[in-house]
């Protein structure tokens, strides 16, 4: 059976960067928690009260439900274990209660040897920043690092992946950004001592540095 690699860290921190470089890499698939919730709602009963407050809570810079996201993440990790691929997550667990419910799956799927951790550390003021100038593509939500952080992203308009076109996340404005920073310190750090209880290591990666320079680190870390 194939690796399933969790990426975590703050918002900003790069981790779906790194994800679809380790996806290509090592042929894995990229689930991005922000498709996953994305695609739910767009499939969801837009009048049931559940997924009204669950919208609303994440224009308000809120985490999704974790019971409500691991029901959609836990669905799309068994259909790739019954195709046998495996995969690489980021964004997720974000909450200790997502951990509870995603983990066991997790590991029936892939057996626990196989599960590899990474933290991508950066600061809140970086985070700030980052997510201010960040993009995502109109079409697939591919997302585009600030020039800031990858200069090969300076002054495009399209999607390198796509073609269509460059847009700003209803949820990347800074006073937004700080909040889901907050949020990222008081909800999913504790997950980390959570993990280490399980017998988890977890890789520690300093973010604020070049993509490739990250991305170097997690590599080692996955031979």
């Amino acid at each position: 059976m194939k690796k399933a690699v969790i990426l975590l860290g703050p918002p900003g921190g790069g981790k779906g960067t790194q994800a679809e470089k380790i996806a290509e890499a090592f042929g894995l698939t990229h689930i991005e928690t922000s498709k996953i919730i994305e695609r739910g709602f767009a499939s969801a009963n837009p009048n049931d009260p559940k997924i009204k407050e669950a919208k609303r809570q994440k224009l308000e810079g809120k985490l999704t439900s974790p019971r409500l996201f691991a029901g959609w993440f836990n669905d799309d990790i068994g259909k790739l274990a019954e195709e046998r691929k495996g995969m690489v997550a980021s964004g997720s667990l974000r909450t200790i209660e997502e951990s509870e419910l995603i983990l066991p799956i997790l590991e029936k799927l892939y057996g626990k040897e196989n599960i590899k951790i990474f933290l991508i550390n950066i600061s809140e003021q970086e985070s700030i920043k980052r997510n201010s100038k960040r993009r995502v593509c109109e079409a697939m939500k591919h997302t585009i690092p600030s020039e800031d952080y990858h200069s090969d992203y300076k002054d495009i308009t399209a999607c390198p992946q796509d073609g269509s076109p460059l847009i700003f996340r209803t949820d990347d404005k800074p006073d937004i950004i700080k909040k889901r920073y907050g949020i990222y310190l008081q909800e999913t750090t504790p997950v980390f001592d959570y993990l280490r209880g399980h017998n988890y290591e977890i890789v520690e990666v300093h973010g604020e540095r070049g993509i490739d320079t990250v991305f170097a680190d997690i590599k080692k870390h996955l031979k």
